[in-house]
């Protein structure tokens, strides 16, 4: 707690250190929106505003700008969403945008392009129907480098290797880079602290620290950071479906049947998930879950054969050609149904599945002194 509110008041003061400072520098857009865009500067998220740009996913922008930074004195969701707390305030078209490919996929077809900027870069165009229609059967999260992605890649290294003490160093190294190209997205920097935290519990502490406090560690270390992560909605789903996730396994350790246990374990990351998503977004697909469990080995298979067939041109072709068929014919069967936005029932969730776990943590300790 000590650490988070010195990282608070830093932050700050950072912030305010900013206010009515004047700019003249080519900076990184990160974010593009219909009228507005937001742009980094020395690590700092600035929102500007009356900016269209007609955005193309497989570019990135820079922008050359003259202005004036100044505190945003009235923040709304959007802004602690987006983590801007600081605005520039520039003249009618006084910038100048410059366009840059991320990489050369040109002799690919489009669909194809399409699909490895989305499985391997985490790239994407939000208003594609292809990506719409992901969303709606609630598997995009598949489809995007996560956490999840990470940790494939990271047991396949351990399973080939045979978990030789040098395939830790190996996996960390390969995932590292593959971070810094991602730029350090929220879900895949939270899975690369927790695996570099995880070796070195396994390598040097023989496993004293449990999982749930690697999380917690992992947390803190990405708060630390930048602390605005707190207010990001990506920040609260993958920390806290790992959360529940982790608990859900302690919970769950009388179900011997490990189909069983696994599936109650998705089943209620699953209910997590909505919970949170029902807190900003007012329709929920009812059959979300049955689409989750179907795509899981089509979302592992498509993003190992993206990793390693990248190359090709006629099988990632047909693959994909594939792969959108399917994806448009199971399209078909989404219902959804409007809700009511409830903020606060998956904090409570959290809360409940702790308090249920420390419970039986206390039990454990409980049975443990009495037999001895």
């Amino acid at each position: 707690m000590l650490l988070f509110s010195i990282a608070f008041l830093a932050f700050k003061w950072i912030i305010n250190s900013y206010d009515n400072v004047k700019i003249n520098a080519k900076i990184n857009i990160i974010r593009i929106f219909d009228n507005s865009i937001i742009a980094k500067y020395k690590n700092l998220k600035l929102l500007i505003n009356n900016i269209r740009i007609k955005n193309d996913a497989f570019f990135k922008y820079k922008i050359f700008v003259d202005g004036k930074i100044s505190l945003i004195k009235n923040l709304s969701s959007f802004n602690l969403s987006q983590g801007t707390f600081l605005q520039l305030i520039i003249d009618k078209n006084n910038y100048v945008i410059e366009k840059i490919p991320i990489i050369n996929f040109g002799y690919h077809h489009s669909i194809v392009k399409k699909y490895l900027f989305l499985i391997l870069l985490n790239v994407y165009d939000g208003k594609d129907p292809t990506i719409m229609k992901l969303k709606e059967l609630n598997i995009f999260h598949y489809f995007t480098v996560s956490g999840f992605h990470f940790g494939l890649i990271f047991l396949t290294i351990n399973y080939v290797m045979k978990k030789h003490r040098i395939s830790y160093f190996i996996a960390i190294f390969l995932l590292l880079i593959y971070l810094i190209i991602l730029n350090f997205p929220i879900s895949a920097t939270r899975a690369f602290i927790f695996i570099f935290i995880y070796s070195i519990n396994k390598l040097y502490l023989k496993n004293k620290i449990s999982n749930l406090a690697i999380l917690s560690m992992t947390a803190l270390i990405t708060t630390l950071f930048n602390i605005s992560n707190i207010f990001s909605f990506a920040f609260i789903l993958s920390y806290g479906i790992t959360m529940i996730i982790f608990i859900s396994i302690e919970l769950f350790t009388f179900i011997k049947r490990e189909w069983l246990k696994n599936l109650l374990i998705l089943f209620v990351a699953y209910i997590f998930s909505t919970l949170i998503s029902i807190s900003i977004n007012d329709r929920i697909n009812i059959l979300g879950f049955i689409y989750q469990l179907l795509f899981l080995p089509i979302a592992i298979i498509s993003y190992c054969f993206s990793l390693f067939f990248w190359w090709t041109n006629y099988l990632t072709y047909y693959y994909f050609i594939f792969l959108e068929a399917f994806i448009n014919f199971i399209h078909r069967g989404v219902y959804m149904i409007n809700v009511i936005k409830l903020p606060f029932l998956a904090i409570i969730l959290s809360f409940v599945f702790y308090e249920i776990y420390e419970l039986k943590l206390l039990i454990k300790k409980w049975k443990h002194l009495i037999s001895h």
